[in-house]
């Protein structure tokens, strides 16, 4: 081989530069699909077949491409969207460097037809592999439709690293229902090998939006959230799961930034702070969150994909957004309802019933070549005081979906259940007329809930208060609740010093583990902070005169006993830390051992109701346990007449 320096060929160098921008059909889509929007299209279509191998295809209504423009738009580094250094510090637009066009045209196939509103007709392009484009006047109507087909046909070294039509469709399906998230304004539809998996009513209902990607399966739990910083730079919105609505993976967490889905580390750490006490362990919360800022306290070049963002300033970001979520999942609408399915379909007769639907066989055969007024049909007014969800199947078809977005990071998908969707799928125009969703119009839904002022009913298995409030009913979980109310106070104790004590009658005698005699100074220094007052007694045994004011005796002896099994490694690292706070090595010990202290089922006298209750509502958080377990569960009064079809 010459080590001379030659300069490779214009075809060979932008098959290369590709490579940094189309890495597989998802690439593809992704850059398609953000120039629509950009181009202010509010109906964007996105066919694909083989997984996106075979035929990509993006048809939008937006402000489509000059004539004397086309040629251009295809050349390397030639953009609409900047032009001049100054314009990266302010960038709002979803693309920018000028290559996306370029680079696909140079490892496919390629056909687009664009019109501006102002052109008499449209403008055809043929590119084959980066050579010269054909370009001639064709009929068309306003907007652009982009056909990209045998991707990777002239670089075979690629193709083979692609993975299966299954997989590559789960990618494409996991960018499109973010997308579709991102911009509910936009009517988005998708189509694979002929079967509309999901379409978007384009309305601006980020809620009717999440039902019509991910299904009511999703949004049952979901809660709003609306926040806007002190100094109104940031703003928070979008909707969060309760309690009961976390899930065995992230998958589920959809982040935007300005508008563009990113993965923020960041970002997924102060989710986890707040949700510490709201998810038990090992699950982790639904989030569909928007984070806006200036665009110059943000870098979003940091990526060729543009998937990840920095921030100019860390801490704020992570501390808004923590505060923010703890603020609406420790309020009265975090409450988790008791409704198995609340968004229910209304039929003539005025009575309620969960949306569900038969299965019908798609349409066979290969995707049509269609012009841009047939993607898009109009929709018909929907009914007094209903949003109309259109285009989509939101029961058990998005069940599927979901199933295969979740085989998204092991890329091992099943493709028969990916084919059982289709199979499975029913004529979404038709169906989609009848669903709605129903609006929460409860006027207490944002208010924080009086718990000292609720009426007790009844307990029941001497495990449950049953008590009521105006219109709503709640089940709340006596033992969550002494353990909220514990664990509060231990760590309030514990971080301000303050302790309340009770006087025994007789020492309390306690055997200490061998393990632990190395270092029991750090075990008695540590429960002393804790209410404990404890000194040597005896070989190998202490003595307390003392036990915490808000204990019972029982209770007290177990949770000494927990500390005291603790690893000794464990409980120095807590006592040496800096941090005595969430998430802090103190609040796990805490947490862990307030586990312990909870009683066994009892009935509570009225007098003992009344006082957990008070003692209940003067906690930070008395939604939880500190484990994420909920305390309450609510019933509304409209919703018990739905049941009993009184309404």
């Amino acid at each position: 081989m010459s080590n001379r320096i030659l300069q490779l060929d214009r075809v060979l160098y932008e098959q290369i530069a590709a490579g940094e921008v189309v890495t597989a059909p998802v690439s593809v889509v992704k850059e398609l699909c953000e120039n629509s929007i950009d181009a202010g299209a509010t109906e964007v279509t996105i066919e694909i077949r083989g997984g996106g191998k075979e035929l990509i295809r993006i048809s939008d209504n937006g402000i489509g491409i000059s004539a004397d423009d086309v040629s251009l738009a295809f050349a390397p580094h030639s953009t609409s969207k900047i032009a001049a250094a100054a314009d990266l510090d302010s960038i709002e637009t979803l693309g920018f460097r000028g290559e996306a066009l370029s680079s696909i045209a140079a490892v496919s196939k390629v056909k687009m037809i664009t019109k501006t509103s102002f052109a008499d007709v449209g403008t055809l392009v043929l590119i084959e592999g980066g050579e010269v484009p054909k370009i001639e006047g064709v009929g068309a109507d306003t907007g652009t439709v982009i056909s990209v087909t045998e991707l990777f046909y002239n670089v075979p070294a690629r193709q083979k690293f692609l993975k299966s039509n299954a997989a590559e469709t789960t990618k494409i399906v996991d960018f499109v229902s973010r997308l579709a998230i991102a911009y509910p304004s936009i009517k988005i539809k998708l189509i694979s090998d002929g079967a509309a998996l999901f379409s978007t009513l384009g309305n601006g209902s980020l809620l009717n939006t999440i039902t019509s990607v991910y299904g009511s399966g999703v949004t049952n739990t979901l809660l709003e959230v609306n926040a806007e910083s002190a100094h109104g730079k940031m703003t928070l919105s979008g909707y969060i799961s309760n309690a009961t609505g976390s899930r065995k993976t992230r998958r589920n967490q959809v982040l935007f930034v300005n508008g563009r889905a990113v993965s923020n580390k960041l970002l997924t750490s102060a989710i986890d702070s707040a949700y510490k006490e709201f998810a038990e362990g090992g699950k982790f919360p639904v989030v569909y969150l928007f984070l806006t800022l200036p665009p110059r306290e943000l870098d979003v070049n940091i990526h060729p994909s543009k998937l990840e963002v920095a921030f100019a300033d860390n801490g704020a970001v992570r501390d808004f957004v923590e505060r923010s979520l703890f603020g609406a999942l420790s309020s009265e609408k975090g409450i988790p309802r008791l409704v198995k399915n609340a968004f229910l379909l209304k039929d003539d007769g005025g009575v309620d019933h969960p949306v569900s639907f038969a299965a019908t066989p798609p349409k066979e055969g290969n995707v049509p070549e269609v012009k841009i007024s047939d993607l898009f049909k109009r929709d018909s007014g929907a009914g007094a005081g209903m949003t109309k969800v259109d285009d989509t199947v939101v029961d058990h078809n998005k069940l599927q979906l979901g199933r295969i977005v979740d085989n998204l990071e092991a890329n091992i998908i099943d493709y028969s259940l990916y084919h059982n969707i289709l199979q499975s799928n029913e004529d979404i125009d038709s169906a989609a007329d009848n669903i709605f969703i129903r609006e929460n119009t409860d006027a207490k839904y944002n208010e924080t809930l009086d718990i000292a002022g609720l009426s007790v009913i009844a307990t029941l298995f001497a495990t449950y208060i049953l008590a009521s409030n105006g219109d709503s009913f709640y089940i709340i979980d006596q033992h969550a609740a002494h353990e909220r109310i514990n664990y509060e106070k231990f760590l309030r104790s514990y971080n301000d010093r303050e302790v309340l004590t009770q006087e025994l009658l007789n020492l309390h005698t306690f055997t200490v583990p061998a393990v632990a005699i190395p270092h029991i100074d750090s075990y008695i220094s540590f429960l002393k902070r804790l209410g404990y007052d404890i000194e040597e007694f005896g070989e190998n045994t202490y003595a307390t005169s003392t036990f915490p004011s808000f204990m019972s005796f029982d209770e007290a002896e177990v949770f000494l006993t927990d500390i005291l099994s603790l690893r000794p490694e464990d409980l120095n690292a807590a006592m040496n830390s800096d941090v005595k706070g969430p998430n802090s090595d103190v609040d796990r010990i805490i947490m862990r051992a307030c586990k312990s202290s909870i009683k066994a089922n009892r009935k509570l006298s009225d007098v003992e109701i009344a006082a957990l209750l008070g003692e209940l509502g003067a906690c930070d958080n008395p939604y939880t346990c500190p484990h994420g377990r909920p305390v309450f569960l609510k019933l509304t009064k409209a919703e018990i007449e739905r049941m009993f079809k009184r309404s």
